[in-house]
């Protein structure tokens, strides 16, 4: 595998293909939320939520405990139905399709391939315990992506080891500390080669925050920070 460029985890030698996050678009916004609406029961959650993230912004989003930041995040993610409104990558309404002259939720094989565009690091990870860290970066690939074990594996091995986990790869969770199963669950989004990531409490875990203040290059050495042009909505708790 080639090294990636300075600070950066993701690169087309480790992908086998164009890193998605670092092609220019004709669209203003990378991601767009327009109006979004949602709610359950008489409890709205999100009421006309609008904004856009530009290529290469770090947006972060504060507010205290039930206000909604995790039910946004999950919306973008189309994990999560919305009442009304849009949400927009690259300029794309996503989520839904015009049938009839109203709009209706997309089949389930085109959601997940538009899933697949955008990157979760969920607020408790969700990986799968009964899967190693190597398993849980390889799924993704071998059943969304269609790659083959030995690429899925050549792949995540290579990832697993940039964010400094190549001795503990074939370690179950029950075997990880909480900031490295936080790693796993990045490695795991990043290897989609999504346009866009979203963190659901990232500086939770100290290693996100010294990861994101000194980025580190797949040998373990820090390097002087570079900009990077992957893009990421933060949520982050108020204090």
């Amino acid at each position: 595998m080639s090294e990636p460029p300075l600070g950066h985890l993701l690169d087309a030698g480790l992908l086998g293909e164009p890193v998605a996050a670092s092609r220019e678009g004709t669209s203003e916004y990378v991601l767009e939320a327009v109006d979004l609406r949602k709610r359950y029961g008489h409890n709205e959650v999100l009421r006309g939520v609008t904004f856009g993230v530009h290529r290469g912004d770090v947006k972060a989003v504060l507010g205290p405990s039930g206000s909604g930041k995790s039910t946004m995040l999950r919306c973008l993610a189309l994990l999560e139905p919305i009442d009304a409104g849009e949400v927009r990558l690259e300029g794309r309404r996503i989520g839904v399709r015009e049938s009839g002259g109203r709009l209706v939720s997309l089949p389930e094989r085109v959601l997940a391939k538009e899933r697949s565009e955008i990157g979760m690091v969920f607020q408790r990870f969700n990986l799968f315990p009964h899967l190693t860290a190597l398993g849980n970066v390889m799924i993704g690939l071998t059943e969304v992506r269609g790659r083959s074990k030995a690429e899925a594996r050549e792949i995540a091995q290579t990832m697993i080891a940039r964010v400094g986990l190549a001795e503990r790869a074939s370690f179950y969770l029950g075997e990880l500390s909480g900031g490295q199963q936080q790693r796993v669950a990045i490695a795991r989004a990043l290897v989609m080669n999504p346009k866009v990531m979203l963190f659901d409490e990232p500086t939770s875990r100290g290693w996100f925050r010294q990861a994101c203040r000194r980025p580190r290059d797949h040998d373990g050495r820090w390097r002087h920070h570079r900009r990077r042009p992957a893009r990421r909505v933060l949520r982050q708790p108020a204090a």
